[in-house]
């Protein structure tokens, strides 16, 4: 690709061979004049002076010096228009290129944008979603009982069981990543309360702490609302985590040991 000193300086020698040629081309004609005949009566070419044109020109009719300034400036104004197109078009051309520059640069700055626009989101959901694990751990180490169930068997008394454990032998579980924390309670909640149901005396059973249920529950809920917000990445890890699963479940618990 030709650089802009290169162009420049093609159109400066093109403008200077005008300008040469246009001098050479006076010059022959003004030598041609000088070469011809003087009209009679005159004394022909003294110098530069009046007389000098008028011994070239007063014999000379209109049509004469018409057909002379033609024939003379005709070349001189063809190789003017042709320099002026020549001149035009390479501007054009420079022109044109700067426009694909701006166009070229104009693109690149939108992929750039929009790039940094999907990144930006991609942050933002990676943000939402580590707050909303974040959320849900915090809670679940604080409420460790809020699975907790009484239930009332056939033979009288009252007996509990923990839908998600808590003893010495999990205490590793509830201290891990918040990720694997909320998917190891996701699928203890729900196998146990399978069990549960399994019990004879289930329909005779109520939350023991309900307090400690719903502010678990509260923290689930608010993740699952920016789950139509996500991106496939996002949907993936809160489905990897058993956010959704542990919210249907709850639900169902919360349906079955209704009052």
């Amino acid at each position: 690709m030709k650089t802009k000193s290169t162009k420049a300086t093609k159109s400066k020698l093109v403008l200077y061979g005008g300008l040469l040629f246009s001098i050479f081309w006076l010059a022959l004609l003004a030598a041609m004049v000088i070469s011809t005949k003087p009209c009679p009566g005159t004394l022909g070419y003294t110098g530069l002076n009046s007389e000098s044109y008028r011994s070239f020109i007063s014999c000379r009719d209109v049509n004469e010096l018409g057909d002379f300034l033609a024939g003379a400036f005709a070349p001189l104004a063809f190789l003017w228009l042709v320099i002026t197109v020549f001149l035009q078009s390479k501007e054009l051309a420079a022109q044109r290129e700067e426009l694909s520059f701006a166009t070229e640069a104009a693109d690149k700055q939108a992929d750039f944008s929009g790039k940094h626009v999907a990144i930006l989101e991609g942050e933002q959901q990676k943000a939402l979603l580590e707050a909303a694990a974040n959320s849900i751990g915090f809670r679940l180490r604080t409420n460790q009982d809020f699975a907790k169930v009484e239930y009332y068997p056939p033979d009288g008394g009252t007996k509990y069981v923990e839908l998600v454990p808590v003893s010495p032998e999990t205490e590793k579980r509830w201290n891990d990543f918040d990720d694997r924390l909320v998917h190891w309670c996701s699928q203890e909640l729900q196998r146990n309360f399978d069990t549960l149901k399994e019990r004879p005396a289930a329909e005779n059973s109520n939350l023991f702490a309900p307090l400690q249920f719903e502010t678990v529950f509260s923290a689930i809920e608010d993740a699952m609302t920016i789950a139509p917000r996500l991106k496939e990445v996002g949907r993936a890890r809160m489905k990897a985590m058993g956010i959704d699963r542990l919210h249907k479940t709850m639900v169902t618990i919360k349906t079955f040991l209704a009052p």
